[in-house]
């Protein structure tokens, strides 16, 4: 990945993010610690560069709060040099259309079209 100026890269690098298991917020958080050390989730902000979030999946599981099956988001996470923003989105773009997948998240209670396969999306 090109840092010049001048130049404008074409190079994307894909990061995993997070974890796909629930995260209920009546659980008290853990004592503060150090972080083990800097982990692909805070590359991009190391490095000054532009990150794109992307959900490409959604988790399946029983909720210990309502009792019924609930999605959590998986995300994958693209990285690019400095000044590839636009590139970023457009990229993204053409891989989920090119692959069938969907290009919008929705609003409410899941990020998309719950559908019947390993990815849980419509």
């Amino acid at each position: 990945m090109s840092a010049a100026e001048d130049k404008l890269s074409t190079a994307a690098m894909i990061l995993p993010y997070g974890h796909a298991g629930p995260q209920y917020r009546g659980i008290p958080d853990s004592p503060p610690e150090p972080p083990p050390d800097y982990g692909p989730k805070f590359l991009s902000t190391v490095l000054e560069t532009p990150q794109l979030m992307v959900p490409v999946g959604q988790n399946a599981y029983v909720s210990r709060v309502s009792g019924r099956k609930e999605y959590r988001p998986i995300l994958s996470s693209l990285m690019g040099a400095k000044g590839s923003d636009l590139m970023l989105i457009k990229l993204t773009e053409a891989a989920l259309e090119a692959a069938s997948w969907p290009t919008e998240v929705l609003v409410g209670r899941y990020t998309l079209k719950v559908g019947d396969n390993k990815r849980n999306i419509a």
